[in-house]
């Protein structure tokens, strides 16, 4: 069996490669630099791609850890702001978000759900910073669209049908206690109009 060496190689645009090498080509583990000596990657290789587990870090410094394929994320995986809080974690195909996953955003609202190439997609709950519902149901390309229930901060809600993140088509809209404001036909977030 051959032991993979290890050396230093620099590229063109001054980032460089520290790590096991097989048949000239990056293989097993290694770590790549930008052309400042901040890392770029870290973790596993094959012929020349990110492939298993590591974790990159973009110039600004948010960070992802998790599985690679053909030099992109994929399968299970956590992204993460500057801060170290978690921007998301789940199912990821070819660097986007794809299948079931956890999206936090700065403020702290979050979302939790399908994906698809990247955006909300399928069955979610989106959740107001302090965990309360805002939204669950039917999501398509990022917005409501389908069945769904949306509950504003005050406590009233509705629910019915979405399209393209609007009340469009059947629905009922009640205050905080439950009583019925409005039933009936919705257009476009406008109530009694076909």
């Amino acid at each position: 069996m051959i032991k993979q060496k290890e050396m230093k190689y620099i590229l063109e645009n001054g980032e460089y490669y520290v790590g096991q090498w097989k048949n000239g080509l990056r293989n097993g583990k290694g770590i790549e630099y930008y052309s400042n000596g901040n890392k770029k990657y870290e973790g596993d290789w094959i012929n020349d791609e990110y492939e298993g587990n590591g974790k990159y870090i973009w110039d600004n410094d948010v960070y992802y850890i998790g599985q690679f394929k053909n030099g992109l994320s994929n399968g299970k995986g956590t992204m993460y702001y500057s801060n170290g809080n978690i921007m998301y974690d789940g199912d990821l195909i070819n660097d986007e978000a794809e299948g079931k996953g956890k999206y936090i955003w700065e403020d702290g609202e979050y979302y939790i759900g399908q994906y698809k190439k990247g955006l909300r997609d399928g069955k979610g709950t989106m959740y107001y910073s302090d965990g309360k519902i805002k939204y669950e149901g039917d999501w398509v390309n990022d917005r409501y669209e389908g069945n769904g229930k949306y509950i504003w901060k005050n406590g009233d809600y509705y629910i019915g049908q979405w399209k393209k993140g609007l009340r469009n088509g059947k629905g009922i809209g009640y205050d905080r206690d439950g009583n019925i404001k409005y039933k009936g036909d919705w257009n476009d977030d406008i109530f009694g109009e076909n």
